[in-house]
């Protein structure tokens, strides 16, 4: 995989330290600028609480005001962690953990998308731990695993 393509997984994947690496290596304004689009776009989409110990690298970068203040979003006390497996084109499979909370009744085409066989065990227990705590009456085959960030 080249530089490029670790680059767009890393964004994919929420992962910080290469695109913040990325930025910081860049040389000239517009391929540091190129690089910065990058992150504020992950950073948006990023699962609440990761960015919060890279404030001091990302504000001294000139990421956007508003975009640092977004991506200081605590995690919600309720929320999962999912391993996800992605394949590329070529069958290749990269492996990521991403938050998820429990949402009653979501539509199954969206649960489709999000899940393949890999995440519905980890989502199935989502949803059981959750369910021990829901209030009497709930219907638990309504509860469903949904993304914290749902652009990401």
């Amino acid at each position: 995989m080249d530089r490029e393509d670790e680059l767009e997984w890393a964004s994919r994947a929420g992962a910080l330290e290469p695109l913040v690496e990325a930025c910081e290596r860049a040389s000239g304004a517009a391929a540091r600028r190129f690089a910065i689009d990058r992150l504020e776009r992950t950073l948006l989409v990023t699962d609440p609480g990761v960015a919060s110990r890279w404030t001091d690298r990302l504000r001294a970068l000139g990421v956007s005001p508003s975009v640092l203040e977004a991506s200081q979003l605590a995690l919600p006390p309720h929320a999962v962690h999912v391993p996800l497996v992605l394949r590329d084109p070529s069958g290749h499979a990269r492996a990521l953990v991403r938050a998820f909370i429990v949402s009653y009744e979501p539509s199954d085409e969206a649960l489709a998308a999000l899940f393949g066989r890999t995440a519905e065990r980890a989502a199935r227990t989502g949803i059981v731990l959750a369910a021990r705590d829901a209030p009497p009456g709930t219907a638990i085959d309504r509860l469903r695993l949904v993304p914290v960030q749902p652009a990401a």
